[in-house]
């Protein structure tokens, strides 16, 4: 029996172990990549549950507080017997949700804070629905104070209590996120020291590994940046979106330090878009809608925000600017957008203008759709009045 070279059985040896090796280097790469994107989706996928949940709880909070002083103020019977009902359909919202957040494995330091925000529920509600039982039994004693000296106060404690929930729900996501990187950079190191002292030949082959790992950690650095993109842009026109004005404002609205600071909304509708959708389709409109927010894009500064925040409705906040800046630029704007045309098949299609609201922040403004509320109303006069013109909210 002829025996085999003994080289050729060290070589095959050799490649068997090495073939062994990179399976279970792969193997191991694979496995630690797939925990990550595991982990890493488990972890965003908890955020967005906690989020959702305690945005949804808060909107509860103050949509219950609405309501009563609603109630209050209507002198419509059926109204307030409709605001009744809807007052006392949010509690098992609110404990539904309550619920769900609990499931969700808060950290300590989140449990604490909503046992906080709980605690201090107990305390409003019983008040809430009192004065709610008595709004609607037509008692009008003592009401207005209940509401503006016992119950506003404890609410905004409530507000301020949920806030700090949700920076605790973001700050321990983005800790538990550079946990996990942490983990995976380490296993990464380890893998990498055993290949160099088991194989200094198959080196290459462990650089192009990590070269792929890489590739793929900016693939999901990307995808997380392109969701974030989405989440705060319109994908129609690339301007911001109704989302993200409404925190920008309520930013503002929160954080009123400065001596009087002079913030102002522009609210913008445009003027019979529909016919040219209906003429020549909506790949057109959607065109003509681009080309309206480059316009208007031309008329503000580096630091305001301009939104869309509807079908043909766009917006602008004007930070610390002055109402005779805002109406310089609100005229700009409407001078811009009444010029703008673009052109299909050799005709160009002119646009027929817009029409403005202008409101400005003040001390009263509680909610964002407040201040919608007030430039829309300006913006509907405006079309009234004619189309293509401008209106202040405080024109009456």
């Amino acid at each position: 029996m002829r025996k085999k070279p003994e080289s050729k059985q060290i070589i095959i040896t050799n490649a068997v172990v090495v073939l062994l090796f990179v399976a279970i280097l792969v193997f191991v790469n694979i496995f630690y990549f797939n925990q990550l994107n595991s982990r890493l989706s488990t972890i965003n996928d908890n955020y967005n549950r906690k989020l959702e949940a305690l945005t949804q709880m808060s909107r509860i909070v103050r949509d219950r507080s609405l309501t009563m002083l609603n109630m209050h103020l209507s002198d419509d019977v059926w109204h307030i017997d409709e605001q009744y009902m809807h007052f006392h359909k949010l509690a098992p919202e609110f404990m539904a949700l309550r619920e769900q957040l609990a499931n969700l494995s808060l950290n300590f330091d989140e449990q604490a804070e909503l046992e906080r925000s709980l605690a201090l529920i107990r305390k409003t509600q019983p008040l809430q629905d009192d004065i709610v039982q008595r709004i609607y039994n037509g008692s009008d004693e003592r009401i207005l104070h209940d509401i503006m000296h016992k119950d506003m106060p404890m609410e905004n404690r409530l507000w301020q209590s949920f806030d700090r929930l949700n920076q605790l729900v973001r700050n321990n996501t983005e800790q538990a996120r550079q946990a996990a990187n942490v983990e995976f950079k380490n296993s990464q190191s380890i893998i990498i020291s055993v290949a160099v002292v088991l194989a200094i030949f198959i080196s290459l082959l462990m650089f192009y590994s990590l070269r792929r790992i890489e590739r793929i950690e900016y693939r999901l650095i990307d995808r997380t940046e392109l969701l974030s993109w989405e989440a705060t842009h319109d994908p129609l026109t690339n301007v911001w979106n109704r989302r993200f004005l409404e925190h920008r404002i309520n930013q503002l609205v929160e954080a009123e330090s400065a001596p009087e600071p002079q913030h102002v909304l522009i609210y913008i509708d445009l003027d019979n878009f529909k016919p040219i959708n209906d003429t020549y389709g909506h790949f057109l409109g959607d065109n003509f809608l681009r080309a309206i927010a480059r316009c208007a894009e031309t008329c503000i500064r580096k630091n305001d925000t301009l939104a869309r925040i509807g079908g043909d409705e766009f917006a602008v906040l004007l930070e610390n600017c002055t109402p005779e800046k805002a109406g310089a630029i609100a005229e700009c704007i409407r001078a811009s957008i009444n010029d703008c045309s673009i052109v299909h098949n050799e005709q160009t299609i002119q646009s027929e203008g817009c029409s403005i609201g202008i409101a400005t922040f003040d001390e009263s403004l509680e909610e964002v759709d407040d201040l919608l509320k007030q430039a829309d109303n300006a913006c509907y006069r405006a079309k009234r009045a004619g189309k293509n013109r401008i209106s202040h909210a405080y024109d009456g």
